[in-house]
């Protein structure tokens, strides 16, 4: 099985079904070793916001 990328439009699903202005999708193959993150955020101030919790997630996860 090929892991694929989880696309914003996923999160931005989310977001409007569960009413969370921002979301982050972080996800996971044990099998593989890959990770995969995507975010989104409804406005433009939100989408910088968001971005900043996902790079920070990221630093803590080791990504490059």
């Amino acid at each position: 099985m090929e892991n694929k990328k989880i696309l914003i439009s996923a999160a931005k699903e989310i977001s409007k079904k569960y009413e969370y202005p921002e979301v982050i999708i972080f996800a996971y193959d044990p099998e593989t070793g890959i990770q995969h993150m995507t975010a989104y955020g409804n406005t433009k101030k939100r989408r910088k916001e968001v971005a900043s919790i996902a790079e920070a997630i990221q630093k803590i996860l080791g990504w490059h």
